[in-house]
């Protein structure tokens, strides 16, 4: 009988609840929701489906099919957008840049930063060298401001930040 070799790796523990970091040096990490989960009323729902179907009816009326699958698509999708549950990210600074998940941002794509408190959520607001986007937020933890203010300063400045119209608009429409 031929005997099999089974390979055998050690594996180091890691405390219980904290994800294994990579090697570069991590200065502040935690791991909460990419965004809030927003609870909607039925009546957030009514109203989007009487507008959905006014817009229905309009695009029926004036034979723009297009424009009808459009509306059904963008109601499909809300539907199913909101009915989801966040996904969880791990973000970590660095003094490289910034971590989300396996996605980096160094700190040389970033002008600025500035938190911003939004009801009971905070947001660490990056102001990115993009033409499409202005702003990357970071939601982070109350008990971790003063820490990554203090650790930030050493890279960027601190700029108030700028709400912008379309910010208002989400936050006019809980999204």
């Amino acid at each position: 009988m031929a005997r099999e070799k089974t390979e055998e790796k050690e594996i180091s523990p890691t405390p219980a609840g904290k994800p294994e970091l990579p090697a570069k040096k991590t200065v502040i990490w935690w791991t909460l929701e990419e965004y809030p989960k927003t609870q909607r009323r039925p009546g957030w729902f009514v109203a989007g489906f009487i507008v959905a179907g006014l817009l229905t009816f309009f695009s029926i009326k004036q034979q723009n099919w297009l424009f009808l699958i459009f509306i059904l698509f963008a109601l499909l999708a809300s539907y199913f957008l909101s009915s989801q549950k966040p996904p969880r990210r791990l973000f970590r600074l660095t003094e490289e840049g910034l971590s989300i998940d396996q996605k980096n941002y160094p700190f040389d794509s970033f002008k600025s930063f500035a938190l911003i408190e939004r009801g009971e959520n905070n947001f660490l607001a990056l102001e990115i060298n993009r033409l499409a986007q202005k702003y990357l937020l970071v939601p982070f933890k109350k008990e971790r401001e003063e820490k990554i203010i203090d650790f930030l300063k050493n890279f960027l400045p601190e700029k108030e930040y700028q709400e912008s119209f379309s910010d208002t608009l989400a936050d006019f429409f809980r999204f």
